[in-house]
């Protein structure tokens, strides 16, 4: 057997029995949050950064404040009050090109506070839905949903929020 031969040997049978002394490391990724336990316990915990939909807190929702955002459509701070929870929904008017360069951007946050849900951000087609964010829970505090609408190629963009 030649020498580089043995030297392969070496690092192939060191590399098996290395194998078997260092022992597989188990990891376990974080539980994904359950989005009905928001609608049947509402909490912090429960409801943060969750989707109204899939948490069925939509169904008693209502618009508790809307605004018109320039030319460009309709802001909309929506509150459900058995799940005491806010979320940011926008409705895109004609103004608004559909054909995937202008930017919709929107969240929302507990008034005074870095309890935010995460930004939700879509570049509007003809087949997207008005946009809607996740949600925070607002039992008694001031939610505000923020909105920003862009259109990079086009040049303009326009922010504003509105708060319940």
């Amino acid at each position: 057997m030649s020498n580089t031969s043995r030297r392969v040997l070496g690092v192939l049978l060191s590399g098996i029995a290395l194998a078997g002394v260092i022992p597989a490391v188990a990891s376990a990724a974080p539980a994904a949050p359950d989005p009905a336990a928001c609608y049947n316990k509402p909490s912090q915990s429960t409801c943060r950064n969750i989707d109204p939909v899939d948490s069925k807190c939509k169904k008693d929702a209502y618009v508790a404040k809307h605004a018109e955002l320039n030319i460009y459509g309709t802001m909309q701070n929506w509150y459900s009050p058995h799940c005491r929870t806010n979320w940011a929904q926008f409705v895109p008017n004609g103004n608004v090109p559909k054909d995937g360069t202008a930017n919709i951007s929107l969240r929302v946050c507990l008034h005074n506070s870095n309890i935010c849900s995460d930004e939700y951000s879509i570049f509007r087609t003809s087949r997207s839905q008005p946009p809607w964010s996740n949600m925070v829970y607002a039992d008694t505090a001031v939610a505000t949903a923020w909105f920003t609408v862009s259109d990079t190629p086009y040049g303009w963009g326009v922010q504003d929020s509105v708060s319940v």
